[in-house]
């Protein structure tokens, strides 16, 4: 824009085979995130099953739960 006034465009072009690739990975990406965020709350709910187990000394069931 020169004084209020359009002067140029820019335009790009893809394949669409190059956006569906994009979109499958971008698909896969998300899946795997998802299942990260999934394992990690599953990793710290057996932390806290430990850690609760460890403070009213159930040390046994602690150690069979890690085991």
């Amino acid at each position: 824009m020169v004084d209020g006034k359009v002067t140029g465009v820019v335009s790009s072009f893809r394949a669409k085979d190059e956006i569906a690739l994009l979109s499958r990975q971008l698909s896969r990406i998300e899946q795997y995130a998802e299942s990260l965020r999934s394992q990690s709350h599953d990793y710290a709910n057996k932390l806290h099953t430990i850690a609760g187990l460890i403070q009213i000394n159930a040390n046994e069931q602690a150690l069979e739960l890690i085991g």
